[in-house]
């Protein structure tokens, strides 16, 4: 499941988001948000996906410069049948070069349509303060086959 996805982005409150080439970029752009230090309750960068029932993992690269906050970022996916979290990523916070990154995850076979969002996994209003800069790039989801 690679390719050109057709990402949402919304427009970000006290953020600036965009698709540009930067160093370290794999391909043509990666995606950049940069955090103005105040409350942002960022949930800004989705796809919809419609993966069978079975084993998965979510593979990206991304590369962090002074991104400070309580919670981090992290790529959560949610069953689109009953809005359940399948899985959250560890989260991205701090600083650090261009890493690999990954998830594994299982799809339910109730879970017949899924969301594949980039969100701060805030409980409270004092948990979306952020600040700092991330950058994503090479998204890809691939079946995972157990192993004889």
């Amino acid at each position: 499941y690679a390719g050109d996805y057709a990402w949402k982005s919304r427009p970000v409150s006290n953020a600036l988001a965009f698709w540009s080439a930067t160093r370290g970029t794999v391909g043509e752009s990666s995606y950049t948000v940069q955090f103005e230090g105040r409350r942002t309750p960022f949930a800004d960068l989705e796809q919809s996906l419609v993966l069978p029932a079975g084993n998965w993992q979510l593979r990206w690269r991304a590369k962090a410069n002074r991104l400070n906050s309580p919670r981090g970022l992290v790529w959560r996916i949610v069953c689109e049948n009953d809005n359940s979290a399948i899985a959250d990523s560890e989260p991205m916070q701090g600083q650090f070069d261009w890493r690999e990154l990954h998830l594994d995850f299982t799809v339910p076979a109730a879970c017949t349509g899924q969301r594949l969002s980039l969100l701060i996994p805030a409980r409270i209003a004092a948990e979306t303060q952020i600040s700092g800069s991330l950058w994503l790039d090479s998204v890809l989801i691939e079946a995972v086959t157990p192993a004889l």
